[in-house]
């Protein structure tokens, strides 16, 4: 309301009212109706309304409050959710269906070559071989890019303290706990493919785990055409920080070095296997594997 009372004073003297009075479950309800009435009655001009970090907000009552705001707009106001998963809006799929809404998701917002390096530029980065590095780190990412920008070039491509800190707060703490696990296991691959999910790890299906990461904001790209896909190396360097610090992570390069020495790829199966601390099992793969590198020419 502070937003378009700076437009419209008069918004919002009915919402507040209705804040403070009835029982809880009727004040959301209620509220969102009176702010449609401050809108339809006191614009005086058309605004664009901006709600910013709406994957935040988890309460039923705040939720349909909301989808009835945007149910009841008045043609003078549009309103745009921000944030890093779509929320549950009951009458979102139909508007989105009568195109009364659009969604605009990470292929939209994805920075092109020249359009990072001109960013950069009103950065203050001047350095055209620095930039050149951050846009192809970046990948087109803009909050890869702003990270990148922002650390010191003695840095560059270690992971600074400030990007950790960002990937951890804004988007791997916001996820269930079942796909933090997928991503710290998957993040050992550089890329994820059904196949290696599904037998070392158990995941039967990689696809819906993918929709999921896709859904909630995490920057997942396809791999070409196939199923595979991988995360971005910025997102996967922070991964491989963390799966670095389980206990498990040990457990899980053993598997990865099983599993590729089934595949016939030794050079992968002996890289997991010391990894994971295991000298003897990377001799034993190198002795068994002897004959087949050695007809090879490797």
């Amino acid at each position: 309301m502070a937003a378009v009372q700076q437009v419209a004073p008069s918004v919002g003297v009915r919402t507040l009212s209705a804040l403070i009075s009835g029982r809880q479950h009727e004040v959301a309800d209620s509220a969102a109706g009176a702010l449609v009435t401050d809108l339809q009655r006191d614009l005086p001009e058309p605004i664009l309304l901006v709600i910013d970090d709406v994957h935040c907000v988890k309460d039923p009552l705040v939720l349909a409050a909301l989808d009835r705001l945007l149910r009841h707009l008045p043609d003078q106001c549009r309103v745009v959710l921000s944030g890093r998963s779509i929320p549950a809006l009951p009458s979102l799929p139909r508007q989105l269906a009568h195109r009364a809404a659009v969604r605009i998701d990470q292929g939209h917002l994805r920075l092109s070559d020249t359009e990072a390096g001109a960013l950069l530029m009103r950065w203050g980065v001047t350095d055209q071989a620095a930039a050149a590095s951050m846009v192809k780190l970046a990948e087109g990412w803009p909050a890869a890019l702003a990270l990148l920008a922002r650390r010191p070039a003695e840095l560059q491509p270690t992971l600074a303290v400030e990007a950790d800190d960002y990937l951890s707060s804004e988007v791997f703490r916001q996820l269930a706990g079942d796909l933090q696990l997928f991503l710290l296991q998957t993040s050992l691959l550089p890329e994820v493919s059904p196949g290696a999910c599904e037998r070392v790890f158990g995941y039967p299906n990689t696809a819906v785990m993918r929709q999921r990461l896709e859904a909630a904001g995490v920057p997942v790209q396809r791999a070409g055409d196939t199923l595979a896909f991988r995360y971005h190396p910025l997102f996967r360097e922070y991964l491989l920080q963390q799966a670095s610090a389980r206990a498990e992570v040990s457990d899980w390069h053993l598997a990865l070095a099983q599993h590729y020495e089934a595949e016939g790829w030794p050079r992968e199966s002996v890289t997991h296997a010391l990894a994971a601390g295991s000298v003897p099992e990377a001799a034993r793969i190198l002795s068994n594997m002897a004959r087949w590198l050695y007809e090879r020419g490797q």
